[in-house]
């Protein structure tokens, strides 16, 4: 696919920003309620609060602030889940990637992210969660990952995109090459509520 821009933020540098359009929408973010599925592990229940501190922190930011929060919530669902990365991917209407937002990570860990190859954009911008638990799970043409995986010994990557309506404006994707990782339907819930708050949040700035 066309290389998407990557967008990070250094709270001891000048942040990154994207243009938006000064009359910005409402932002309209969608009620937290959240089933309560069973087996359900510790780190997901943090998400629960995480969403209510994204969906303040989102609603507060101004048009230049944006990029720094969304990178900041991004950080925080890394750290609460323990993996090494997460991503936002924007899409344009047309169903292409046009802006990626990463976490930040420490400088003892560098985050290699995730390049949107064809396998992964595109099941996204259609709205379909695309889990990969182990690098068994990778499809043949997944030529980046599973160089990757050979190199760090595993390959989990969790994509999340927004609930559909109509056209999909972003997608969550989580990742994990160090360790391998489950991806219970019960985090997938959790993670769809926190994207649609994104997705609420960008929708809102055009």
């Amino acid at each position: 696919g066309v290389p998407a821009r990557t967008s990070t933020f250094n709270p001891s540098s000048t942040p990154t920003t994207i243009p938006y359009a000064q009359n910005r929408k409402v932002m309209t973010v969608p009620s937290i309620s959240i089933p309560s599925p069973s087996g359900r592990d510790g780190r997901e229940d943090t998400l629960i609060g995480l969403a209510v501190s994204a969906s303040a922190r989102l609603t507060r930011a101004r048009d230049s602030e944006l990029v720094p929060a969304i990178v900041e919530t991004l950080t925080d669902i890394a750290g609460a889940l323990g993996i090494e990365g997460c991503q936002l991917v924007e899409f344009t209407e047309a169903g292409l990637a046009a802006d990626v937002y990463a976490s930040t990570g420490t400088a003892e860990n560098s985050d290699p992210g995730v390049v949107l190859e064809d396998w992964l954009s595109e099941p996204l911008a259609r709205g379909e969660v695309v889990a990969i638990e182990s690098a068994k799970d990778l499809p043949g043409e997944a030529v980046w990952a599973r160089e990757l995986a050979q190199r760090t010994g595993a390959c989990s990557i969790l994509g999340v995109p927004a609930a559909p309506n109509g056209s999909i404006i972003c997608a969550l994707v989580l990742h994990s090459y160090q360790t391998a990782r489950q991806w219970p339907q019960s985090l997938v819930i959790r993670l769809r509520l926190v994207t649609d708050i994104f997705s609420a949040a960008l929708h809102a700035r055009c």
